[in-house]
């Protein structure tokens, strides 16, 4: 089992409200993790990850101990 931390910035916090650990038997990439476990597909516009301090790419597969935190890059619109 991989045990890792994940959290929401700005508008997401809509869908991910609290610091939530979750436990994973498979390897999944961060798209496929809110995707699978928050509804929020990974086509949402400007979705970026910070994963243990660094971006990263929603093709990142996530690791035991990590810390993520999803937020909305800005934008026009």
């Amino acid at each position: 089992m991989k045990k890792i931390t994940i959290s929401a910035l700005g508008h997401l916090r809509e869908k991910i409200q609290e610091e939530t650990v979750l436990e994973l038997e498979n390897s999944i990439s961060a798209f496929e993790l809110v995707e699978k476990f928050f509804s929020i597909p990974k086509t949402e516009a400007r979705m970026a990850f910070v994963i243990n301090g660094k971006m990263q790419s929603g093709t990142y597969m996530v690791q035991e101990g990590d810390s993520i935190k999803v937020l909305k890059m800005g934008g026009a619109g």
